[in-house]
This record gives C-alpha cells, sequence and structure tokens, in this order.
C-alpha cells in the first residue's frame, strides 16, 4: 500500500513537472461578432491533445517508479 500512494505521488510530481516544463499548453479560442444580436463573443475550447498527453506522462511516471520500487524491495529481500 505504501508502494502505490509513494508511486502516485512521484508520478505526480515529476510527471507534473515534466508536463510543465516541456508541453505547451495551446489554449484555441475564436471570436464571433454579431451573433443572435451579441456584437462580440468569445468561444474557448480545450486542447485534448495537451491533456491527453499529460495524463500518459502521468500515467508512465507513475508505472515506472511503481516498477523500479517493486525491484528494489524484492531485491533489498
Amino acid at each position: 500500500m505504501k508502494i502505490i500512494i509513494v508511486s502516485l505521488l512521484s508520478g505526480l510530481l515529476i510527471g507534473g513537472a515534466l508536463i510543465y516544463f516541456f508541453l505547451e499548453n495551446n489554449p484555441s479560442s475564436y471570436i464571433i461578432f454579431n451573433q443572435g444580436g451579441i456584437d462580440k463573443r468569445v468561444v474557448k475550447e480545450w486542447d485534448y491533445n495537451f491533456l491527453f498527453n499529460s495524463s500518459v506522462i502521468v500515467i508512465v511516471i507513475t508505472s515506472l517508479t511503481y516498477v523500479i520500487m517493486r525491484i528494489i524491495e524484492k531485491k533489498r529481500n
């Protein structure tokens, strides 16, 4: 149980740092003029590629941390 919690936390911390430094969040938005009596409306969209890539990085780092900690634990015993 301890290994799972440590691997999850390290995956979030290390993965979060990698995401912050190496991935770019490209928020897309566009402006609609004169529609439905509204002069200007800004429509913002989610960057699904960024969300997917971020999730994959965190899952991979968490899995690697878990596997490495299991190997170290087995070698100690």
